[in-house]
């Protein structure tokens, strides 16, 4: 059925459509791999042709989508062998971006870490696999910020986000208790936190995100 989205008017027209679209990919209304039209956007948002290629560049740079050869756009689709290269550059960059929350991260930042993982077991116990994905990214954006290290949240924001598109579709032919045990892997890694345990918390970082893969992956 096809997707459609509601008018926007805003000063920030093309942050607002990129924020849509995205939400649109992590809850599955738009598949990987679907082809995104220019002006049918448009026409969705009620905005000009600029403002929606300005949003997909934006999309494009996170990783969400990619241009093809022949200059059509769509939703990005990683193979498992692309997914697998990922993870491993992946566990490398946040197992050091962890470690270093760990040491530095305030109380604060530790407990505000801990809301998003209540969160994310929230919308895992319900099923709500997008929501529980928005979370999960909302959790990691938020460890990469508390590094302070500008440089490696960018590193991690490119490599990182196309993940979510392999997730979305496969996370959602799985059961129940795969989301939960994906969501449950979270406890490991904030209990490490809290003790200031740096490599503790890189160690079952790693095991989350291979939780996550490994799941993702039977289905």
């Amino acid at each position: 059925m096809p997707i459609t989205f509601e008018k926007l008017a805003s000063p920030t027209l093309r942050g607002r459509i990129a924020e849509q679209m995205r939400e649109a990919i992590l809850d599955g209304r738009l598949a990987e791999g679907e082809r995104i039209v220019e002006r049918k956007l448009a026409s969705e948002f009620g905005a000009s042709l600029t403002a929606v290629r300005e949003a997909l560049i934006e999309l494009e740079t996170d990783g969400f989508i990619e241009k093809l050869p022949n200059s059509t756009t769509h939703v990005i689709r990683l193979s498992e062998e692309d997914a697998d290269k990922i993870l491993s550059v992946r566990t490398v960059l946040e197992g050091y971006a962890i470690a270093e929350v760990a040491k530095s991260a305030s109380e604060a930042e530790i407990e505000a870490l801990m809301a998003l993982v209540r969160d994310i077991l929230e919308a895992a116990e319900r099923g709500e696999v997008g929501r529980c994905l928005q979370k999960d990214l909302a959790f990691h954006t938020a460890l990469w910020e508390i590094t302070g290290n500008e440089h490696l949240a960018a590193s991690l924001r490119r490599v990182v986000l196309p993940f979510y598109t392999f997730y979305s579709l496969r996370m959602r032919r799985g059961s129940l208790n795969h989301l939960r045990e994906c969501a449950e892997a979270y406890l490991l890694v904030m209990s490490a936190l809290h003790a200031r345990d740096s490599k503790g918390a890189s160690k079952a970082l790693t095991y989350a995100l291979r939780k996550w893969m490994e799941k993702a992956r039977s289905v």
